[in-house]
């Protein structure tokens, strides 16, 4: 009786991290460059602000991004963009294997308002920062 008590009072407690698990999770997030880091296999939603994502949420390939969102995903050399917003964006990207590497930069189109956008490298990437968007008025092509 006492065991089943014990195991159902642990399992209501709440989660806390010890202070050795939390930092190098805090460590990280510190460390990590501006922009969004997409991993393979994953697909963000984001909107633009001050030139970075923002409001960034996780979403399905088949999910359609709201007015002013923009959906990325990333499977193995393909980065797919379907840009949902009015206005076309120019940005940067830098191949990385962590949110914290400066990584290598690669040429990017620029986004263009409603249009699905494919950029293809050979091989599998390890993950992939979106950052420094600028409205592209005029200046379109790739970078």
């Amino acid at each position: 009786m006492r065991l089943i008590i014990l195991a159902m009072a642990l399992v209501a407690a709440p989660t806390v991290l010890s202070p050795a698990i939390a930092e190098p999770a805090a460590e990280a997030a510190k460390d990590a460059k501006p922009g969004l880091f997409v991993k393979q296999g994953e697909t963000w939603f984001f909107k633009i602000k001050d030139g970075q994502p923002a409001d960034v949420r996780s979403g399905g390939e088949d999910e359609k991004p709201g007015g002013d969102e923009l959906r990325v995903s990333l499977d193995g050399g393909n980065m797919i963009v379907l840009n949902g917003s009015p206005v076309a964006y120019n940005y940067q990207a830098f191949i990385a294997k962590k949110p914290s590497d400066k990584g290598n930069r690669t040429s990017v189109c620029t986004l263009i308002p409603g249009a699905l956008m494919h950029e293809i490298w050979p091989g599998k990437l390890p993950g992939i920062r979106l950052t420094n968007f600028t409205e592209a008025g005029d200046s379109m092509g790739c970078f």
